[in-house]
């Protein structure tokens, strides 16, 4: 071993292009981004958590990316391309799943893309591991189902914006 903690990865944020992960031909935006996320420069994926969905917002994206707390931070789009380049470091960490009976699909809502245009649909990326499956999409907030797509944060405490 050299000392490195091989579960810490570094977060691009300069020069991606997020339609290599939305659909080709659409005119996608960001419609919000998280402020503390977007300080992130490196994440320790061990200090990765999801919150599944309460109740009272399993039906409706938009309040149940709202439910994230203040001392949480919700994982943005570009925590999710280092979480997609290091797909290794990801496979087993992503596979806990809570319901075996069903994908879960770890959401990075800490950047919302519109489609088309402002005020248009609102959609978040998300990482699925299945089996020994791993593949990635987004999901639009006007879902009517969220319990298995939780939302994939950091407590405030544990991020590096170094």
């Amino acid at each position: 071993m050299d000392g490195k903690n091989t579960s810490v990865i570094k977060i691009d944020r300069s020069g991606i292009d997020f339609k290599d992960y939305l659909t080709e031909g659409t005119k996608w935006n960001i419609a919000e981004q998280n402020n503390l996320s977007s300080t992130l420069s490196e994440i320790d994926i061990e200090k990765v958590l999801f919150k599944f969905p309460s109740d009272e917002v399993k039906a409706n994206g938009e309040e149940y990316i709202k439910s994230v707390s203040e001392n949480e931070v919700p994982l943005d789009a570009y925590a999710f391309v280092a979480f997609w380049n290091n797909k290794d470091l990801i496979a087993e960490r992503f596979k806990e799943n809570h319901n075996k009976q069903q994908p879960i699909f770890r959401i990075f809502p800490g950047t919302i893309f519109e489609n088309g245009y402002p005020g248009g649909p609102r959609y978040v990326l998300y990482i699925c591991v299945e089996k020994d499956k791993i593949y990635h999409g987004y999901l639009w907030l006007g879902l009517n189902s969220w319990e298995n797509r939780p939302i994939a944060y950091i407590k405030c405490e544990s991020f590096s914006s170094n």
